[in-house]
């Protein structure tokens, strides 16, 4: 149920950056979208570790970008998609869409995935919890 839940937050970040893209078309305002999680909890251990949390912050114009431009995002469904009985959704993904970033950097940075591993390797690094608030501060300032 973890993966199907993970796939569901896929998803409906999907359906937000499609909203956002909208709305930044007709020029409301820019943004930026910043995942993270409250701790890690890898597959492995089945439970909480102290393991790093995966962040990762871009701005909405390069996740378009990477996505495959404002026709894929443009065209995300925005119906619901409760879970079936089985654990699968309904709706259709935006994960099987063309992703340019394993091929090239992706505003300064060529991670593909979001886990522990793959993101320490990211142009972020590590940081502390303590420090995010001021990461995306100090991010969103630099737009």
């Amino acid at each position: 149920m973890k993966t199907k839940a993970l796939e569901s937050i896929d998803k409906m970040i999907g359906q937000l950056a499609s909203l956002l893209w909208e709305a930044e078309c007709h020029g409301m305002a820019r943004y930026s979208i910043c995942v993270t999680g409250d701790h890690s909890t890898p597959v492995e251990y089945g439970d909480h570790s102290y393991e790093p949390v995966p962040f990762t912050i871009c701005h909405l114009k390069d996740f378009v970008k990477a996505k495959g431009g404002d026709d894929v995002v443009k065209n995300v469904s925005l119906e619901p998609f409760p879970l079936t009985e089985d654990g699968s959704t309904q709706a259709q993904s935006m994960q099987h869409s063309y992703c340019k970033c394993c091929e090239e950097a992706v505003a300064g940075d060529t991670v593909c995935s979001f886990d522990e591993i793959a993101v320490s390797k990211g142009c972020l690094g590590r940081f502390q919890g303590s420090e995010m608030m001021d990461v995306i501060k100090q991010y969103m300032a630099a737009a």
